[in-house]
């Protein structure tokens, strides 16, 4: 009952939006253990770090710690690191955030109206620190055609923002901040890809193979391709392992760091990887990994390989067919060749950066 209530009212714009005020709310404020929890100053001035996960994706963990690593390689100076729940309490932050400070937003996949309490909080930043220079790292950025209010509110936020720059991660993400939010653009690739290529270039032909595959809203696998595609590596002597990149729980990954380095060696133990995940294309990447990716509900998976499409062990895949024949494709590769060189994208990331008031 309290579900159809639910999709009733999401039909009438100006309710629905009031009913994602409400969740906002009601997520950030009265069910936020983190409210009144204090940051750790690190720095005079600098960079402010916000919306950090604390959460249980593995995929913007390891956005957060490159973002970390990123910032140390080019000398950026650091002066905190706020959580989402913490940026919330939007008066406590601001008796942090002083008018030097540059305003960087985690990178990732929430950017839109899929995951709408999360952009209201982005949004509730952006209005209430107008004159601090802010940065939003790369992001892929979705908005539902059904939600024209959100959208409106939501352009009305970023083009409030004298001094507010959104990387994108995708070039339909891209064209969708100019055209649509308003808002000044760079095409950058996501944060992970700054992380250095393991070493390596044969491929491991050990007939091993990994599913990563995504268990939540955003799949759009077709379930027949998937099982036909895993029936057909078994017929040919591969055995198939499963894996997904968030277990769901919501809990944080406290040990970051260490969590990422096994998943990277996890990935790197097989011959090729199958996965409808961002960062399973982005792990199959830096591993120097064989990856035939299969699409989620609104094309960032897809979006991804605009940054693979000189690797030749890339394949992204639009059904069982395609996949089939990018098999073929991986068992007959002499040699990996990522083909791409992301280190001039994040040199000019660096450089944005630096020239931002306040980070001299």
């Amino acid at each position: 009952m309290k579900k159809h209530f639910v999709r009733l009212i999401k039909k009438i714009p100006l309710v629905s939006y009031l009913y994602d005020r409400y969740c906002y709310l009601l997520h950030f404020r009265f069910r936020n253990t983190r409210w009144n929890e204090k940051a750790e100053i690190l720095a005079d001035s600098g960079i402010v770090l916000m919306l950090a996960p604390d959460y249980s994706n593995i995929g913007d963990a390891a956005i957060y710690v490159r973002t970390l690593n990123f910032f140390k390689a080019y000398s950026l100076p650091l002066k905190c690191v706020l959580v989402s729940k913490q940026c919330a309490n939007i008066r406590s932050v601001k008796k942090i955030v002083s008018s030097d400070d540059v305003i960087i937003l985690q990178g990732g996949g929430n950017l839109g109206s899929l995951y709408r309490t999360e952009e209201l909080l982005r949004q509730n930043i952006i209005k209430s620190f107008s004159g601090n220079p802010i940065i939003s790292l790369p992001q892929s950025i979705f908005f539902e055609a059904k939600q024209k209010y959100f959208l409106k509110k939501s352009v009305s936020s970023y083009r409030s923002h004298n001094n507010l720059v959104v990387c994108a991660r995708d070039a339909a993400s891209f064209e969708f901040c100019q055209s649509v939010l308003g808002v000044k653009s760079v095409l950058l690739p996501d944060m992970v890809l700054s992380a250095p290529l393991m070493p390596g270039g044969l491929l491991k032909k050990n007939k091993r193979v990994l599913f990563c595959i995504r268990h939540d809203f955003e799949k759009n696998m077709n379930g027949t391709d998937i099982e036909q595609l895993r029936q057909y590596l078994s017929d040919n002597g591969y055995a198939a392992e499963c894996f997904d990149t968030d277990d769901y729980s919501g809990k944080n990954i406290s040990d970051k760091e260490s969590v990422i380095e096994k998943t990277l060696s996890y990935f790197k133990e097989f011959e090729f990887v199958v996965t409808d995940r961002f960062h399973g294309t982005v792990f199959s990447y830096i591993t120097k990994t064989p990856c035939i990716a299969f699409d989620n509900n609104y094309g960032k998976v897809s979006g991804a390989f605009y940054w693979y499409k000189k690797s030749n062990y890339m394949f992204f895949a639009d059904g069982y067919d395609s996949a089939v024949t990018s098999v073929d494709k991986i068992e007959n590769i002499s040699h990996l060749d990522p083909g791409e060189d992301f280190k001039p994208y994040f040199d000019l990331l660096a450089e944005s950066i630096s020239n931002a008031q306040g980070c001299k």
